[in-house]
């Protein structure tokens, strides 16, 4: 993920929760050897080992030859907070990358294993794991627009299991659908077809491309092509919308001659 820059000013625990950090299962930090800001990567890896998440901080060389005294001091700055830093050298990728996805997948399965299988079953990935938003909460009005990640659906409660973090501590609230909304789809930026809309039912089966989330009114924004050269912009709901990977028998528009502009007529010279 993209790292902080050197005048940076937020804290550390509101970007942990900011980035969705805490619901992860692992995080690489990447940074060049050319731009060391070791003392905010420290503070980060600190913040992040008190909450439990698995971290990997790697620096690339940006050279042919790694500059030993540089590396020594790198690693001191980073051993001083108990951190471990690894050097990944583009050109001989295998030296390192064996090791580290070896420690990756320990790091993960240990994560995964205290998950709970019950109310993780069956439920789609279009909400599992996402950012939602919280609404409608008449009891715990004080809740409302709060954000938190889907960690499943109990289905003997009808609720949907979403974890907030509530003064620092891990809160697991059971809500109904009503109550929280999607804040980071996973179709933005992807091709869609469009399906079971009533109001416009001629639009059923098009294509089209996901280019922003409206957050305001939960929907997205999708461009279906109209015209030749244009595009209509429409504002669907997700469950209107389905991810493809390829337009097999999407059909070419054609300009119809009923619609056509007429050419501004030519100027004759006098």
């Amino acid at each position: 993920w993209e790292l902080p820059e050197v005048n940076w000013k937020q804290s550390c625990e509101d970007y942990i929760r900011e980035l969705g950090l805490l619901y992860i299962d692992c995080v690489f930090m990447l940074f060049s050897d050319k731009y060391k800001v070791t003392d905010i990567y420290s503070k980060m890896c600190v913040a992040m080992a008190l909450h439990g998440i698995p971290f990997f901080v790697i620096c690339t060389m940006s050279g042919d030859v790694i500059d030993e005294k540089n590396w020594r001091m790198l690693q001191c700055d980073f051993q001083r907070k108990d951190i471990q830093v690894r050097m990944f050298n583009p050109h001989q990728p295998h030296d390192m990358l064996g090791t580290l996805i070896a420690d990756f997948f320990k790091e993960v399965s240990w994560n995964r294993s205290s998950s709970d299988k019950e109310i993780t079953k069956d439920l789609s990935d279009d909400i599992l794991g996402q950012t939602v938003r919280l609404k409608n909460l008449e009891k715990k009005p004080e809740l409302n627009g709060r954000v938190g990640v889907c960690i499943g659906f109990a289905k003997e409660q009808s609720r949907y299991r979403v974890r907030i973090i509530n003064d620092g501590v891990e809160t697991d609230l059971a809500l109904k659908q009503d109550c929280i909304s999607i804040l980071k789809p996973k179709l933005l930026g992807c091709m869609v077809r469009i399906h079971g809309l009533e109001s416009r039912p001629e639009l059923n089966g098009r294509f089209g491309f996901v280019d922003a989330f409206l957050r305001d009114s939960e929907r997205y924004r999708v461009f279906v092509p109209d015209r030749p050269g244009r595009a209509m912009a429409l504002a669907l709901k997700s469950a209107n919308l389905e991810q493809v990977t390829s337009v097999a028998g999407a059909r070419p528009i054609t300009e119809d001659a009923s619609d056509a502009k007429p050419a501004p007529p030519r100027r004759t010279p006098e």
